[in-house]
């Protein structure tokens, strides 16, 4: 998958309105109050996807699903008309966040010994907390 994503970046972001249609009419169809129905099909979603990929996603073909929600939140953001800004795309309204980092470090450690066989360990842990957007 690195040389995939090597290559992908290398060629130019071409948008896909075609993706963002088809997935636009897909989920008001499935959210629809009114137009319910027994099932809804994703049948014009999949033919985006595999379009818009390459063929990269096909029906039938084991795919990562992580590697395919990149590629899918990306894809649809870029069409978008998203950049790197942050609020650019509802895309990055819904999904971009922070990542909170906590880390744990023991600064002190005492070890002593209770009984044959058995020892008693006390720790002084000192965390650490960063946030990264």
């Amino acid at each position: 998958t690195k040389r995939v994503h090597e290559a992908e970046r290398k060629q130019p972001q071409v948008c896909h309105p075609q993706l963002v249609t088809k997935f636009g009419e897909f989920m008001r169809k499935f959210w629809n109050p009114k137009g319910f129905k027994g099932h809804v099909s994703p049948h014009e979603v999949l033919q985006a996807v595999m379009h818009a990929s390459r063929k990269r996603f096909t029906i039938g073909k084991h795919s990562d699903p992580i590697e395919f929600l990149a590629w899918f939140l990306n894809t649809t953001h870029l069409s978008l008309g998203g950049n790197k800004k942050r609020s650019s795309s509802i895309i990055t309204q819904a999904f971009q966040g922070q990542v909170k980092m906590m880390t744990d470090t023991v600064v002190k450690k005492e070890t002593r010994k209770i009984a044959p066989g058995q020892i008693e360990i006390k720790e002084q842990i000192e965390s650490k907390i960063a946030h990264k957007k």
